[in-house]
């Protein structure tokens, strides 16, 4: 089982790699509502981030899920068909 010290380095590291990509994002061109909201929503689960992994370790809870990782990719899946969107683009996010 991973230390707390190597998940918070992870959760760090996630968090560096999403926050260049948006600040990348937030530079260039026009920003949509949409893009607002998105970047608002990714800036909320980054916050709970630390907590739910301390929480899994202090629990004794794993840190990876996967099936409930299935449960949340077969949404997605289903919503992105509902918007008409590529349903394959979200699998690496999962």
């Amino acid at each position: 089982m991973p230390t707390h010290t190597q998940i918070t380095s992870l959760y760090l590291l996630v968090f560096l790699c999403i926050l260049t990509s948006l600040t990348q994002a937030a530079s260039s061109q026009t920003h949509s509502p949409e893009f607002a909201r998105l970047v608002t929503l990714v800036d909320q689960r980054l916050h709970l981030m630390k907590d739910v992994a301390a929480y899994k370790v202090a629990h004794h809870i794993a840190i990876e899920n996967k099936q409930r990782e299935q449960v949340v990719l077969a949404s997605a899946i289903a919503s992105a068909r509902q918007h008409q969107l590529d349903p394959a683009s979200l699998e690496p996010f999962f």
